[in-house]
């Protein structure tokens, strides 16, 4: 906005009031010092606010101050009051000032209720983990409500990064908040049903970014990274289930052009009959209830259950089948983390620059090694933690990011349940890739 006085012309620049809130060093306990830093744009400045909380505006009124003092600035000849406009300024910039700080209140109590619910399920989670490495006491299963996502595979210490423009899903991520936790199961593609095994995760970073002149408060886009914590089980019928939860249709666009996150009851895989456990008709029609309709858009929560491993299905054979595996495991690593592998077109990889040419996006014995620290040290192949080994190099053979140069055996692992077929899965998806990374039989 230009003012013209007399001979002199201003400029009034936006004031833009930027509050950062260092919301991650909060915890239930204790409380760190909240910082709160004002940056003013000066004429000179292009800073922009990406902030997606909030953002005032106002008028700089310093400049005022330096133009009354000018001798060539006659407030009576042009009859304008500089000292009224500046009382109104004041009281704009207060204002502005008292409903940020009442936002800036208000979405730290929210943030400070998600880190209470995030502890609350963490706390949970780390005592059903202990109770675990008592193999001398009965073994429970922890049972949560949860909003489910039927999006992709995920194995417990994957971390999946990745970026959302999809409305629906920022709201999701934004709602449950840092820290929030849900599950994520995957699609059995074969009968197109949803698998009821997947894995409690939690969201270890948001970052959001407005676009420059919106005026929605809902982010543009979210980048993300969702890790993985615990294995777990969908609860309802052995047979026919169906739940509502998250999946990505057509159907739910309003225009029918694009595939984005909608909330609707969708059923599940059946449980092999083998597996099948006897259940009264009470405890069948509990777990199978629908929550009532509700928009497309808003979640609603189901009970997952957290159950612990067999042990009683271990035998000597299988830890020995175990221990068989680790010459497949240090081979199929040898080839994977080697650049010189992919020097051969033939061998199949989802990180090539350009399909037939021998350059690959990633350094795979980084990429390798930082799969590696994220997943830790490997579990031991012993009665006790073999259902741990055989999930931990699942989530080796196929890593996140991915490298594409296995067959995805995550999902099937996850939904298989007997120790014996989860072995027999990482076995032949082992040696597929391995096929495959020698160039001999490419995916």
């Amino acid at each position: 906005m230009k003012l013209k006085l007399g001979r002199l012309s201003v400029l009034y620049s936006a004031v833009s009031l930027v509050v950062f809130v260092d919301l991650t060093t909060i915890s239930s306990n204790a409380f760190s010092t909240l910082s709160i830093q004002h940056c003013i744009s000066n004429n000179n400045s292009n800073r922009q606010c990406k902030h997606p909380i909030a953002s005032g505006k106002g008028i700089i009124s310093h400049h005022l101050s330096a133009i009354s003092n000018d001798d060539d600035f006659q407030e009576k000849k042009d009859g304008f009051n500089t000292t009224e406009l500046t009382d109104i300024i004041s009281r704009l910039k207060q204002k502005e000032d008292d409903n940020f700080l009442a936002e800036t209140q208000a979405t730290l109590s929210q943030r400070i209720k998600e880190i209470s619910r995030s502890d609350s399920i963490q706390q949970q989670i780390d005592a059903h983990n202990l109770s675990q490495q008592d193999f001398s006491s009965p073994r429970h299963s922890l049972s949560l409500h949860l909003p489910v996502v039927c999006f992709d595979a995920i194995l417990p210490q994957q971390k999946m990064e990745g970026k959302t423009q999809d409305s629906t899903f920022i709201c999701f991520l934004i709602e449950l908040g840092l820290g929030g936790w849900f599950v994520m199961t995957s699609l059995d593609v074969r009968s197109r049903k949803v698998r009821r095994n997947g894995t409690l995760c939690k969201i270890e970073l948001l970052d959001t970014v407005v676009k420059s002149g919106s005026n929605t408060r809902i982010p543009t886009a979210v980048d993300f990274v969702i890790s993985g914590q615990k294995r777990c089980r969908i609860v309802g019928d052995d047979v026919d289930m169906k739940q509502r939860l998250g999946r990505w249709r057509r159907s739910y666009d309003d225009n029918g052009e694009e595939i984005v996150l909608g909330w609707g009851e969708e059923r599940f895989l059946d449980v092999p009959v083998a597996y099948i456990e006897s259940s009264s008709e009470e405890d069948i029609i509990s777990k199978g209830m629908i929550p009532s309709s509700l928009p497309c858009t808003e979640w609603s929560a189901i009970e997952v259950e957290c159950k612990s491993d067999d042990l009683n299905e271990v035998t000597d054979e299988l830890v020995e089948f175990g221990h068989s595996l680790m010459p497949l495991l240090d081979e199929w690593y040898d080839l994977a983390s080697n650049i010189r592998t992919y020097e051969n077109i033939n061998v199949t990889c989802a990180s090539r620059v350009k399909r037939g040419q021998p350059f690959i996006s990633v350094q795979p014995d980084n990429l390798l090694r930082r799969v590696k620290k994220d997943l830790g040290e490997m579990p031991l192949i012993t009665a006790n933690s073999i259902h741990d080994f055989v999930f931990w190099a699942a989530a080796l053979v196929n890593p996140l990011p991915a490298l594409g140069v296995s067959l995805e055996i995550r999902g099937k692992m996850l939904e298989a349940y007997g120790l014996s077929d989860k072995l027999k899965i990482l076995e032949r998806g082992l040696k597929r890739s391995i096929q495959n990374l020698k160039g001999g039989r490419p995916l």
